[in-house]
């Protein structure tokens, strides 16, 4: 009775065998479409073997699944059903791909080991009577696929074709492990272009009103409250770079496998508390909760790097949330953990994306909107100093535009605390409004970051603009029909209406049709620079912007902002 057999690897290649291997091996050389480079691989090992039919699989990046790269011989039904091949399944393919060997069936109708299953039912169906698979291995032993072929007869492949087909066998290999190798590559090379156009985005939102709060308090030096205000919030700005350059300075850390924990008996609530103080101005524009158990718990840990995980979770959470949401910060214990929640009711995280969000320079949201995305660095930290501390933490999200919640669990020390929360504390949100200034020149500042228009404000206002301030896209609108402003400084990654999409909307008003637009963004290539001028901006200015370009621009003189897109025509 046959089974599934061993078979051996002989080396040489038999001469009745050698032609249609040496064209493959020509086709190699001269390169070309992939896909066309496997259906060829695959008629040669059809030549080869003198089957009636072949397969090729390759392992599945992010499963332990064999999909389906080429075939011969098949029916679109039998492709159908060969599609994905799990290994912990028993068809002679993830057998082989489980032993790392060549695996036959001489004769389907008396192999034990398929008997009644639905792959019988598929060979029958398909007339194939007798089959092998080989493994593809790459130079190094990893597993990379399954080459298998396959005959409407009983059948016993001799010595001479066996020998043969493993040097196709290894061709297949190369071929599969040089072509993931490159595209591994560009995808480190495109990963590392959006990573650095990433950081010098995020870098610029904070110096933009750095920049504009150092040329306030050199006008107004003689008006010490708007010298304090513009020092604290420079000091926020300042924060928030130090806050970019100490995670990526923790990514080398953590990469290396220098980083130190400093423990000590903390107390979490403590802890959780200064997480919040980290972004008080954030958090007065939000719908915020915390709630804290009555009895204290600790844990056995460092506590700045705690904080750091809550301030990271929280952050997140800030960024992709809108004023109206709703925050929750909230610790239980569950038995003799600690149970840390941050949930919101922002934008969500699509499910098949909810452990992706932990990885390293992640960034889910790319559209101009989501500006605030940050590094991509925040949520993989805060993952590897939990479990440093021996905890773990997981996102949960019912998809896009649900919220998201993080559920961090650390183990306590001490007796625990009753799983009740209570303590509520909340801190209700703030609106800014308009503020008017000297009637020179009206203009329109429109950005989702209040600091950033806090600074544009008080700086045109010393330059004798009347100003108006909107938040987004729909404020924007609003604010305008009133306001009918001259000049609209405007803001492209904003959430909802984006920049884009506002300035159009803007341009179909009637009182926006003559109104000089300009993009103010974080965002500098030319190909923003293009469609900003598509969308119908007079200019492209990159934060942190001169101030002296903003004292031109009230003054009617055209800024120098990019000359491919300054001024260009409307539509």
């Amino acid at each position: 009775m046959a089974d599934l057999q061993q078979a051996e690897r002989p080396p040489t290649v038999e001469p009745d065998s050698a032609h249609p291997l040496h064209e493959l091996s020509t086709r190699l050389i001269r390169g070309g479409d992939i896909q066309t480079l496997y259906h060829q691989m695959i008629d040669t090992a059809v030549a080869i073997m003198h089957s009636d039919c072949a397969s090729m699989q390759v392992l599945g990046e992010r499963s332990s699944d064999l999909h389906l790269l080429a075939w011969r011989g098949f029916d679109q039904r039998s492709a159908q059903y060969w599609q994905r091949i799990t290994l912990e399944s028993i068809s002679s393919r993830a057998a082989a791909a489980r032993r790392g060997e060549r695996v036959f069936i001489t004769d389907t109708e008396q192999c034990e080991t398929i008997a009644g299953t639905r792959d019988l039912e598929e060979y029958r169906r398909s007339h194939i009577r007798s089959t092998q698979s080989t493994p593809l291995l790459s130079r190094t032993g990893r597993l990379l696929g399954m080459i298998s072929t396959h005959w409407r007869r009983p059948h016993q492949p001799a010595a001479g074709e066996l020998r043969t087909f493993d040097i196709l066998v290894r061709q297949c290999a190369d071929l599969i492990e040089r072509r993931q190798t490159e595209e591994a590559l560009r995808a480190a090379d495109r990963h590392k272009d959006e990573f650095l156009a990433t950081l010098a985005h995020e870098l610029r939102n904070p110096l933009a009103p750095l920049r504009s709060g150092l040329a306030v308090m050199k006008l107004a030096a003689d008006q010490p409250h708007l010298v304090a205000e513009m020092r604290s919030m420079m000091e926020r700005q300042v924060d928030q770079l130090v806050r970019l350059i100490d995670d990526l300075l923790d990514v080398n850390r953590i990469t290396l496998g220098k980083i130190e924990l400093h423990r000590a008996r903390v107390e979490l609530a403590g802890l959780l508390r200064q997480a919040v103080e980290t972004f008080p101005v954030l958090l007065e524009q939000r719908r915020f909760e915390l709630l804290l158990p009555a009895e204290p718990l600790h844990l056995d840990g460092d506590g700045a790097r705690l904080t750091q995980v809550f301030s990271n979770l929280l952050h997140n959470a800030l960024k992709f949330s809108e004023p109206q949401d709703r925050i929750r910060l909230c610790l239980t214990c569950d038995g003799g953990e600690a149970l840390i929640s941050i949930s919101d009711e922002g934008i969500g995280i699509p499910p098949e994306k909810l452990d992706e969000v932990f990885g390293m320079f992640t960034q889910l949201h790319t559209e101009p909107a989501r500006t605030r995305s940050g590094l991509g660095i925040g949520l993989a930290l805060a993952r590897q100093l939990v479990q440093l501390h021996g905890g773990s933490v997981r996102a949960h999200s019912r998809g896009p535009g649900h919220g998201a919640e993080f559920i961090v669990r650390l183990p306590l020390i001490g007796p625990a605390a009753a799983a009740s929360a209570a303590a509520l504390e909340r801190i209700a949100p703030v609106r800014s409004g308009g503020v008017v200034g000297t009637v020179k020149r009206r203009v329109l500042v429109v950005d989702d970051n209040r600091d950033a228009v806090l600074t544009l404000r008080m700086l045109l206002e010393l330059e004798g603009g009347q100003i108006e301030c909107a938040y987004d896209g729909t404020d924007a609108l609003d604010k305008g029909r009133a306001f009918r402003p001259e000049l609209i400084l405007l803001d492209i990654g904003m959430p909802g209406i984006d920049g884009y999409d506002t300035c159009n909307a803007i341009r179909r008003e009637p009182w926006g049709r003559d109104a000089t637009i300009i993009a103010l963004t974080g965002w500098g290539q030319q190909a923003d620079r293009e469609r900003a001028s598509q969308a119908g901006f007079d200019a492209h200015l990159v934060k942190p912007v001169d101030p002296a370009t903003l004292a031109t621009l009230l003054a009617g003189i055209p800024a120098n902002a990019a000359p491919s897109s300054s001024h260009s025509s409307r539509s």
